[in-house]
């Protein structure tokens, strides 16, 4: 028996309810209720956006804030296309630019019409994950298990590829970062940087630990984390010369360290970790600033924006003030695992899986997408699907993009 998907949407403006979604709520540090929205204008704190900068990459840009300059979508009127990638393997977070959005998905990328969502291309490269996309011009590079191609972002056309020296033990290559003519990438112990023309290797720096942190690019700085899953390494967030890989400076973490994207605005570095918090450092020294910790389990990559610091965990979505590192509001959203939160023109965005015990009898977990009020944490709306939700939500003009567990990428506006 074939098993039947639904999609749903509550929203303030439209009272349309497909799948039963649980409530949510919102609360200020003192415990009082949050106050009415508040139209917030397109966020500047990038001051001079980089090329490709806006949405063509993890993060949205090369700084890691998770902020989208583009019109968001804060009354939610529905699914506008869905795309069936394939049945097996998690959607990446999807990348934007121009009338494409282009994803992975289990060994291929995909590239898609933003306007009617039919396929205008696929490349197969191989049977295992993928990362997520970055695009500069007309290519688009992503890595695949030991190898990094670049593609043509019109036909799809293999440019070239590039391997890690044998023996390096670099699977699988991390989400890359492309600024300036680099293009900058993790593998398991190396942090690489390459000539976006040629894939030639310009620097590649071993760390002491495994990475999973997508690097942010910041004032002639690279900055990246690394994972103790062995409890045999010490892990660290680094500060390494873009132009060389050397090291300026590093900061040891406890535990199991660091998983997700460091954010860099105004001079300060944030960033999630699984044991320490969420910390502030100052980007030149390293030196802490401040350290938020209310009982945080995950390490998802924090967004930034209107002096607030944004982070997830276990479905609930967190602001706090970005000079202080005191909370501002929390908003306790439809529990489970949660994705990196986005930011686009006062809204921020986050994708939940919640599981439960139908999973064990048989069942399937189900994905929300939140939009919530950057200002106040009010919940605009949420959709749902079934299978989860893979990745971080993208935004570009007036479009929520966002990937599902089993093979879908889903357009909603």
């Amino acid at each position: 028996m074939q098993r039947q998907r639904s999609v749903g949407i509550v929203s303030a403006a439209i009272p349309l309810l497909v799948l039963p979604l649980l409530a949510s709520s919102c609360s200020t540090s003192d415990g009082s209720s949050s106050g009415a929205a508040f139209a917030w204008s397109t966020p500047t704190q990038v001051s001079a956006p980089q090329p490709n900068s806006n949405g063509a990459m993890a993060r949205a840009n090369v700084h890691g804030t998770g902020v989208y300059i583009t019109n968001a979508v804060r009354q939610l009127t529905g699914l506008k296309w869905e795309f069936k990638a394939g049945d097996r393997g998690s959607v990446t977070t999807p990348a934007i630019q121009g009338s494409t959005v282009y994803f992975g998905q289990r060994g291929s990328v995909y590239a898609v019409d933003t306007g009617t969502g039919t396929k205008k291309w696929t490349r197969e490269l191989d049977n295992q994950g993928t990362s997520a996309p970055a695009i500069v011009g007309d290519t688009v590079y992503v890595g695949v298990r030991d190898e990094l191609y670049a593609i043509s972002t019109d036909t799809g056309a293999v440019e070239w590829i590039f391997q890690p020296e044998e023996g390096s033990d670099d699977s699988p290559l991390n989400d890359p970062v492309v600024y300036d003519g680099t293009i900058y990438f993790g593998g398991w112990r190396n942090s690489y940087a390459l000539d976006i023309e040629t894939g030639t290797e310009k620097w590649k720096q071993e760390l002491t630990s495994i990475i999973r942190s997508v690097p942010s690019v910041y004032n002639g700085t690279v900055y990246i984390g690394t994972l103790n899953l062995d409890g045999r390494h010490d892990s660290y967030l680094y500060a390494l010369d873009s132009q060389t890989g050397q090291e300026k400076w590093k900061l040891k973490t406890r535990g199991q360290g660091i998983g997700g994207a460091v954010a860099v605005t105004d001079g300060i570095v944030y960033v999630s970790t699984y044991e320490d918090g969420l910390l502030a450092l100052d980007a030149t020294s390293g030196q802490e600033k401040w350290r938020y910790n209310p009982g945080l389990v995950a390490a998802t990559a924090p967004a930034v924006a209107y002096g607030i610091v944004y982070i997830t965990d276990q479905g609930t979505l967190y602001a706090v003030d970005a000079q202080t590192g005191k909370d501002k509001w929390r908003l306790h959203g439809s529990g489970g695992f949660s994705s990196d939160p986005v930011i686009a023109d006062g809204i921020v965005y986050f994708g939940t899986t919640t599981a439960g015990i139908g999973v064990i009898f048989g069942g399937h977990p189900t994905g929300y997408v939140h939009a919530v009020d950057a200002q106040s944490g009010q919940e605009l709306w949420k959709f749902s699907v079934e299978g989860g939700i893979a990745g971080s939500p993208a935004i570009s003009v007036g479009t929520v993009y966002f990937g599902g567990g089993e093979g879908t990428l889903y357009a909603v506006r």
